[in-house]
């Protein structure tokens, strides 16, 4: 929610440049521009700027901290499954499986917590800003925002939809090659007396 809140702040410092470049560009044009205009919008203008390079310092920061909380209680959350199960949890699911779980998988789910997620929020959040901004100067442009800009978090649902199924088929083909692995690389002294590692090698090739 941090992260949102401070890309939220990066979207009203923008609106706010904007502004004050069409604003200062208009009184140019209508002549009416003085001194004292001109510094106004250049202070409203370096410190809309300012704000938007700290606001998306922080958001990215924050977004960090996020994908970190997160895969250190997963983490923890598998180490305390493994040890309820024994030294038998093995029987249950491969220890090849468990490693790319607790490395692999929680390192694949920063892409998730740390960006899809404030993403998707802001997304949602951002349209009604520009609507109730706009509104006042074009009723036409205001509804379009809103109506349109919303479909862009549908559109990166539906495809999420979509890419699950594929990396949950990926992950399973990903899984079965790092069983494969550690079986080959514990019984390779088995694989050398048979003189099989060689098969074994262009397979997992």
């Amino acid at each position: 929610f941090l992260t949102v809140a401070l890309r939220w702040l990066g979207l009203v410092s923008n609106i706010a440049f904007v502004w004050v470049v069409c604003s200062t560009l208009t009184l140019a044009l209508e002549g009416a521009l003085d001194v004292g205009g001109m510094r106004r919008a250049l202070v409203v203008g370096l410190v809309a700027l300012a704000l938007k390079a700290i606001s998306t310092k922080l958001a990215s920061r924050e977004s960090f901290a996020a994908a970190v909380d997160v895969k250190r209680v997963l983490r923890h959350r598998i180490y305390e499954k493994l040890l309820r199960l024994g030294p038998s949890y093995n029987k249950r699911v491969p220890t090849a499986e468990v490693v790319q779980l607790s490395v692999e998988g929680c390192e694949q789910l920063e892409t998730y917590f740390g960006k899809y997620l404030p993403q998707l929020l802001y997304a949602l959040l951002a349209p009604v800003t520009l609507f109730s901004i706009t509104a006042p100067i074009s009723v036409p442009a205001a509804v379009v925002l809103l109506v349109f800009v919303p479909l862009i978090p549908l559109v990166i649902m539906v495809i999420q939809r979509v890419a699950k199924r594929l990396l949950g088929s990926y992950w399973d083909e990903y899984a079965a090659l790092g069983d494969g692995f550690l079986e080959n690389l514990q019984g390779l002294t088995t694989l050398k007396i048979y003189q099989a590692d060689e098969a074994r090698h262009r397979q997992m090739n």
